[in-house]
């Protein structure tokens, strides 16, 4: 799945070599945390949260395919 993220969102950033994805695990919750610079944050966000519900539902689909639950967070890298 971190891959697959990875892959999505190289897509949309203008510098995909400054974004980090990290995978945490709490019960049965995935959580994955796409961390980009805060220049690149609109552009993944996108207007009206449109991006970052597409990527998530994307997500969220493949999950379910495995029967897993997941998160998906965007932070901005410091």
């Amino acid at each position: 799945m971190k891959d697959f993220l990875l892959k999505i969102v190289a897509l949309i950033a203008d510098n995909p070599e400054n974004i980090e994805i990290t995978e945490e695990t709490e019960e049965n919750l995935k959580i994955y945390t796409i961390s980009v610079p805060e220049e690149e944050m609109g552009r993944i966000i996108g207007k009206g949260g449109k991006v970052i519900s597409a990527i998530r539902n994307l997500a969220r689909l493949k999950a379910s395919r495995n029967n897993e639950k997941i998160l998906v967070r965007v932070n901005p890298k410091s």
